[in-house]
């Protein structure tokens, strides 16, 4: 019969980065498997200790870019395999080192997005009403929010594809800025000024 470990997974579940580790698998019909493994782990050797309990020494190689927490092992017979996996964690400083990295990128994203959506928004609605959208000077980071002409708060997403999105309450406004313009744009319902509109954009 082929292997099967379906006998409560291996012990421990979990192993620390760049350390070998004694890796309990329990199974069945595990005579003469052969154990190998994939992902963010190399297998130092291993030991096939009876027909239901594999010992293998694992070290974990997960890099901090790694998205795939996961040592993979598959375990072979002439009959068949069956697979598991277990979990890398990262050290204390790799640990650190990622979240500064998260943190550094997503501040990243925001900035692209603050600079994309410029400084200023002077806004024509189709019933011929117009208004301008004043950026918020924010140490915090967040989407890009614009005062308008009453006071109103207006958050403003421009997309990498240059779609825009302009939100003020219940009133979703969206439209594409091309080259400092948005001329196709078009309301959701809940907007004072409903329908299309066109903005100029002041970077």
């Amino acid at each position: 019969m082929k292997p099967d470990l379906r006998a409560g997974g291996a012990k421990p579940s979990e192993i620390p980065n760049h350390e070998v580790t004694t890796v309990t698998l329990p199974g069945a019909h595990l005579t003469g498997a052969v154990v190998e493994v994939t992902g963010a782990c190399r297998l130092a050797g291993y030991k096939v200790v009876s027909d239901a309990e594999i010992q293998m020494r694992l070290e974990g190689t997960r890099s901090i870019g790694d998205k795939e927490d996961g040592c993979f092992f598959k375990v072979r017979t002439a009959a068949g395999s069956d697979g598991s996996w277990l979990v890398v964690n990262l050290t204390p400083a790799e640990e650190q080192e990622k979240r500064e990295r998260q943190k550094t990128e997503s501040r990243a994203k925001v900035d692209a997005m603050v600079r994309a959506a410029g400084h200023k928004w002077v806004i024509r609605f189709v019933d011929g009403a117009s208004d301008t959208y004043t950026v918020r000077a924010s140490e915090e980071p967040g989407l890009p929010e614009f005062e308008t002409g009453d006071g109103s708060t207006v958050t403003i997403v421009v997309r990498p594809d240059r779609s825009v999105v302009l939100m003020e309450g219940g009133c979703v406004r969206n439209g594409k800025l091309v080259e400092g313009r948005v001329t196709n744009g078009t309301s959701m319902g809940g907007c004072a000024h409903p329908g299309s509109w066109s903005a100029t954009v002041e970077p």
